[in-house]
Parts: C-alpha cells; structure tokens; sequence
C-alpha cells in the first residue's frame, strides 16, 4: 500500500501471483471501491495495445497504483529491481485542467518499463529507444523495441524554480538544495541541470534512438528538443543517436503506429532509423538543415489549394509565394469589414491585418506571383478611380452653379435683398484600396477619405520601403511609429504645420512585398538579431526551398483565377461589419497555443527577438482564424476548431521560416562574433565560461557582457552546448568539445 492520498490504494501483487490470466472483475471484486478507476486505467493501457501478460507483470511488480481518482505509473530504478517513489499519475477527471499529476519537488526521471531488463540498458551493444510518454516505451518494449520514456520533450532538465530562488537569503537558498538533495553550485565537471536519471546513465559508446510524437514536423519547439537533445547525447555523453521519425498522421505516437500499421510497419522504420552526428544536428539548429520548409496548403479548401498548386506548376513558381500573396490579398479586400471576437466579450478584438514579405533571390519568381494578386485587387482600385472620376465631374459641375448661385447671392445682399446662402458642394475625396510606394501623409490622408476601408501597401521591391521611412526627416519622424500603430488598427494623432491639418485617423494597412536576403539583413535587421522597436516581428517572412525546373505551361488543368476573383468579390462587397467568434472547442484550441506560447518565451535560451516574435503569432493565429474561415466560406459566425488548427499550422510554418531568416543574421556560418567565439572555445578546449568572463577575456570583441551572453545564446540554440542559470541569477555556457 501506499503512504498517502494521492496513491491511497496499490493493487498488490501478492494478490495476483496466482492468476495466470488477467481477471478484470477478479481484481475489481477485491477492491470494489476502485471499480471505475480500475476500468480507467485497464481501458486506458487497452487503448494502447498493452496486453494482459505485460500489465500483469506491472501489476505483479506493483508498478501500477491505482487510487479512488485514477492511476499511476510508479517508475522502477534505472539498474535496480525495485520501485522509487517518482510516479506520473493519470486522473479521470482533470484537476487545474491538467491530466497528469506528478510529485512536487522532485526532477523529472527516466521511465524504465517493468518488463525492460536491467541487463538490455547495461549492455552497451544493444540498442534503446527513448520516446516520450509510459505507455509508448511499454507498447514499444513489449514488441521487442527496448525502450524507455522521458515525461516530455524537455524533461531531460532538471525543472528549477529559479525566480523562487532569487527572492531568498543565501541561508534559505542552502536549505531550499539540501532539502530538494541537488546542488546548483558549479563544479569543474558537474552538469548540474541535467536530471540525475540520465547524467548517472551508462550511455557512452551506446547507440540511443530517439523518437518523439509525430507532430513533431508540426511543432517547432518540439524539433528543436529532439535535436537539443540529440547534441547533448553526443556531445556530453558520447552517445551514438539515431532518429526513428514516424510519418504524419493520425497516428501520433509509437503506440498508435504499431496499432495502426503493425509491429512489422514499425520495424522497417526502426531498422531504417538514420544515425547522426553531433554537426549535423547543429546544422539543423543552425538553420542549414536540408530538410525542406513546406507550406501546410491544405488549409485552404480543396478548390483553393488545388489553383495555388497548379498555378505554381504552370509558372515554375514557389508555391508558398502564390499562397501567401493569395492571403494577404484576401486580408486586404477584408479589412475594415470583417473582425474577431476572440475571447466573446469584445475585450480582445484582432481584424485581418497581414504583413507578408517573400524573401528570396532575383531569380525566384517572386514578382510574377505578386502579380496574380495585384492583378485582381487593381480592378477595385480602377472601379475606386472611375467612381471618383465620375464623382469629381459631378462637383465641378455643381461648383459652376455655386459659384453662380453664390454671385447671384451677394448682388442681392447688395441691395438689401432678401436671399439664402447657396450651401457648397462637398469635394470628393479619392477612395483606394491599394497603393504603392508612398509618404506616410499621402496614406494618412487617404486613410481618411476611406473612412472605414484599410489601404494595402503592395510593394514590388520592400527594399525601397524600408529605406522610405522617415526619408524626408533625416531619419528622425515618426513613419515606422505611424504602421507599427497601423498593424493593430491603433489611432494615429496627424499634425502637419505647413498647413495647419491637426486631426486623428486610424491607420490600417495590409503590406505585402518581396525583398533578397542580403537586403533584408542589411535594411531590416541592420546586422543583428539583438533588439528590434517592433517593427522586425510584425513581418511574416516567406522563404522557399524552390527550385526552378525549367518547365513551364506543363498544367493540363484550368488555372483561370476566376475562383479567388470570386472570393475576393464575395469579401469586398460586404459593405456590413461582421463579427466572428471561436466556437467553445475552437476557443479552447487557442487558448492552448496561447499557453504553449508562453512556454516557447520562458526557454531561457531563446532570444529576445525570437520571444516577442513568437508572442505575436497569438495575433496572427487568431487573424489566420479569420481569413481562413472567411476565405473558405464565411459560413455561420462561429470558426471552427479545424479552422484554428490549421491557422495554427499556419503559424508554426512562419516561426520556422523566421528561423530560417534569423540563420542569416545570427547563423553560425554568417554571424563574426558567434563563430569567433566557437573558433577560441575549441582552441582553448574549454569546458565551460560564463558570459562575463568571456566578455572579460575578449574584451576587444565584446563591448559589453549583453554582447558576449548573445553570442553563447547562438551557441546554445545551435547545439554547441548549454546555457544553464546558476543561482545568482547569472548563466554559463557548457561547451561540447
């Protein structure tokens, strides 16, 4: 039995040596006050394809608790026959909207099924595979597939409430570590944040098979763990690390693979599972990796996806170009006349607001794929242009009769004549949907005239208007301030003295535009990946992995743009606001991107560019949720949960191509101090250095100790080590040699 209430009630296997067949209602007749969390857990390792002979071997070895609101799994020690007190139990109903409850102030361990010999894990010519989740490793095991299991993708650190810490008196931080039986101190050759479960492992020289859920592709937090991972095996463990990578579907985890595709399935991909070595994982963190950034077009509708694609075909085009252009078209025609109610209480308002860039090199087409959208957007711009025309003659029309009228007005006054003042006709204020290079006081007077209608900035070469902000104020107006308050449709107080003009607008502007690399660097990012006044994180950059074929018109298929035309028409001539919500799942889907994104910001490696970036896809997915639903049918007022999960993919495909264009600027290959400060560690073979002891030693490369702790965090985020926080607040750098 166990010691407390939250395990209240072991199924004992001394009851259970006799039985040679797992008896569900044997067991429940023995407890019957644990008759439904018995059912839970039995159904609940069924579910995964456990059999009766492994759970009763993890009944009989009482790794297995079962109390009155669910069940545990108790780990065995790693190289010992016996249980620990570490657990990770499942409840049936979540408490705090959490599903697992595991002890407080313990690190997390390694899961080692019952039915996994001690022997496998010592010998060092046999392999394991490490998942995550209990019941994959058992699943995983019980096929012939040794396996064990971390808790989750970063629980191979030790969990260190390091803001608790830093409000304590050094006597109450040396209490706090005897009593949590660790140390943060820093010893020469300690790893004091990695769990002990595998810091004391025997691991060098073993081949270790790493595989993780397969929305791994979907989740870029969660690839960068793998690989993370994958660098400190090798790099401080000397492990040999292979990557088994189970293929997209419904099929998530190793368990529902084998259940899916059969044990026979999954050993073709174990067999098949590459080896790979410490620089090629931190070619992959670095950006460099071969593997190919995909845009998710299936979150169009099928017709949609299908013209985006063909269209690619017959151009010999980047398909993500075409898509993107197509969103921010769709977002631009919407703006003003379409918005999202995100929580239903109008406390947290986002409208269709998108800045698309398409970054790439001259050859890549990126022009004629902003031209399928320009194309149709000019139409409104030329009806907008010959309404004004229409509306302009009229005035000067009606301006000949005022003048008359006001003449005839004042001869009469002259004479003491009763007259009534003629009222002058109003001056027609040009509408537009879309412009081009332009000043800020041109936009701000035409956002005015639009009333309602945002304005979309299409722009050929964004190289140009970047370097347009603030042009005739020497670098010091307010320009990038004015479409930073524009991207959140923000009130924008207009002075002008020249002509005494004073009032407020509400700038709202869609932009989309292309730009190359190297400029993009040099005018946006200027050299650095360090801070940013908001204006680099607004951006949803586009890069492609195209390459031109040579073949072009080899589409047998319609690719007229009559459908999207038809779309954008459907958006455009809604003259109405319209006001969506999320529909209960749906909102619940967001608010859990919006806590994994609060999860992505608190890695304490990640830059702080990268974290503001990440925050603002909150907005974007909740945006992406709009259009997509609007795009794809605008039916009813609520948007689905599928909606949400595909602005999600959305979003993850942005985050990554922002990795993508950060390696530009922070890339091992391509940042000086970074890849000086990698050259002189492996010189001196230096273990470990804190960031102001590098700035100390390289003082003539880093001006300052933020410079030095930023070329470690490149480091760290590229695998060349790990950033740890000690108590003071401070970090330090562990090198892999």
């Amino acid at each position: 039995m166990t010691n407390n209430e939250t395990r209240a009630a072991c199924i004992s296997g001394s009851n259970l040596n006799n039985m040679t067949i797992l008896d569900l209602n044997s067991i429940i007749s023995k407890y019957p006050d644990y008759k439904e969390p018995i059912k839970f857990m039995y159904e609940d390792m069924h579910n995964s394809a456990i059999n009766d002979n492994t759970l009763m071997a993890m009944l009989n070895k009482s790794s297995i608790d079962v109390s009155k609101n669910g069940y545990s799994f108790m780990y065995p020690e790693l190289y010992e026959d016996k249980i620990s007190n570490y657990f990770n139990k499942k409840v049936m109903k979540p408490i705090d909207g959490k599903k697992y409850l595991k002890p407080t102030g313990q690190n997390s361990r390694l899961y080692r099924p019952v039915i996994l010999p001690i022997e496998t894990l010592l010998n060092q010519d046999i392999p394991i595979m490490i998942t995550e989740g209990e019941k994959k490793a058992i699943k995983a095991t019980q096929e012939g597939f040794p396996c064990i299991a971390i808790s989750g993708v970063t629980s191979w650190k030790k969990s260190i409430h390091y803001d608790e810490l830093l409000k304590m008196t050094p006597e109450q931080i040396v209490d706090y570590l005897k009593e949590k039986e660790h140390s943060l101190m820093y010893e020469s050759d300690a790893e004091e944040d990695i769990i002990p479960d595998l810091l004391n492992a025997k691991w060098e020289g073993k081949t270790v098979i790493l595989c993780f859920d397969s929305d791994m592709w979907k989740k870029e937090q969660v690839k960068r763990a793998l690989y993370t991972f994958s660098c400190y095996l090798m790099g401080s463990q000397k492990a040999k690390v292979k990557i088994l990578t189970l293929p997209e579907g419904d099929a998530k985890g190793i368990d529902d693979f084998i259940i899916a595709n059969g044990v026979e399935a999954f050993r073709e991909l174990y067999n098949n599972a590459q080896e790979i070595t410490l620089q090629q994982a931190q070619k992959i963190l670095s950006g460099e990796s071969t593997k190919k950034l995909e845009f998710p077009i299936n979150v169009f509708k099928p017709e949609l996806a299908l013209l985006f694609t063909n269209l690619a075909k017959k151009m010999d085009a980047p398909l993500e170009y075409i898509a993107v252009a197509a969103l921010v078209g769709a977002s631009t025609v919407m703006d003003g006349f379409y918005q999202i109610d995100i929580l239903g209480d109008g406390s947290w308002v986002e409208n269709p607001i998108l800045w698309g860039v398409l970054v790439g090199k001259p050859s890549q087409k990126k022009t004629p794929c902003l031209g399928l959208v320009t194309k149709i957007l000019s139409k409104y711009d030329l009806r907008l242009a010959e309404e004004y025309r229409q509306k302009k003659a009229k005035y000067e029309q009606e301006m000949l009769q005022y003048k008359i009228e006001l003449k005839q007005y004042q001869k009469l006054r002259k004479n003491n004549q009763e007259a009534e003042l003629p009222i002058p006709p109003q001056n027609p204020k040009c509408k537009m949907l879309t412009v081009q290079n332009t000043t800020v006081e041109t936009l701000v007077m035409a956002i005015n005239a639009n009333e309602r209608r945002g304005i979309g900035v299409i722009v050929d070469e964004l190289a140009s208007f970047f370097n347009c902000l603030g042009q005739y104020k020497s670098g010091r107006g307010d320009d990038e301030e004015y479409y930073l308050q524009s991207w959140k449709k923000q009130p924008f107080h207009y002075i002008r003295k020249t002509n005494n003009e004073d009032f407020y607008v509400t700038p709202s502007h869609n932009i989309l535009g292309s730009i190359q690399p190297a400029k993009l660097n040099k005018i946006l990012f200027h050299g650095n990946f360090e801070t940013s006044n908001g204006m680099i994180e607004r951006w949803l950059y586009t890069c492609t992995d195209y390459e031109e074929t040579g073949i072009v018109d080899n589409v047998s298929e319609d690719c007229s743009l009559a459908p999207l035309e038809a779309i954008y028409d459907r958006l455009y001539n809604s003259t109405t606001l319209k006001t969506y919500k999320f529909s209960d799942k749906a909102k619940e889907e967001f608010k859990k991107y919006c806590k994994t994104v609060v999860m992505w910001k608190k890695a304490p490696t990640t830059p702080e560019l990268m974290q503001t970036y990440i925050q603002k896809q909150t907005d974007y997915v909740a945006r992406f949720s709009l259009i997509l639903h609007c795009l794809n049918g605008c039916k009813g007022d609520e948007i689905s949960h599928t909606t949400v999960e595909n602005a999600i993919r959305l979003s993850h495909y942005f985050i990554e191509s922002f990795r993508r264009v950060a390696s530009i600027v922070t890339g091992i290959s391509s940042n000086s101090l970074a890849m000086d400060t990698l050259e002189w560690l492996r010189v001196k073979r230096l273990k470990e250095i804190s960031p102001s002891k590098l700035q100390k030693n390289r003082s003539g490369t880093f001006r300052t100790t933020q410079m030095a702790r930023l070329a470690l965090e490149i480091l760290s985020d590229c695998g060349y080590g790990r950033l740890v926080r000690v108590t003071n607040g401070g970090m330090k750098f562990k090198f892999y040699l």
